[in-house]
């Protein structure tokens, strides 16, 4: 089940971000986004399995958190230690891992495209390990 508009507008409140129409949506039609290996590519709302967009976001509160990435919103990962975030000043899904300081991975037009993007690695990657590729 999706979340109402109200439960959207709070998730924009606590995090500091107008969301992506792309993100909105997903959200409209359910609480997070799993992906390959039951990863949230979009965190839910209501906590799930200790995973949930609002105490993500408390990350931009760390002292090792890149003081030139506090515009960006975190909302899932990809299962390898990268994060999925959005930066709102230029409208871009970002892939990032922590551990890299303040150097990204990809950059998409979209978080649906950045989505797309991680679950394409992963099929790549399952079909090396079958010795199909």
């Amino acid at each position: 089940m999706g979340l109402s508009d109200q439960q959207i507008s709070d998730i924009e409140s606590s995090i500091g971000c107008v969301l992506p129409p792309d993100v909105r949506a997903a959200y409209k039609h359910s609480d997070g986004v799993l992906g390959p290996t039951d990863i949230y590519l979009l965190y839910p709302y209501h906590e799930n399995r200790g995973y949930q967009i609002v105490s993500a976001n408390e990350l931009r509160q760390e002292d090792w958190f890149p003081q030139s990435f506090l515009n960006l919103s975190i909302l899932g990962d990809d299962g390898c230690g990268n994060l999925i975030c959005y930066d709102p000043e230029t409208r871009e899904a970002l892939l990032w891992n922590p551990a890299d300081g303040d150097w990204i991975q990809h950059r998409c037009p979209t978080v649906t495209a950045l989505w797309h993007l991680i679950r394409k690695q992963y099929r790549e990657s399952e079909l090396e390990l079958d010795g199909s590729s």
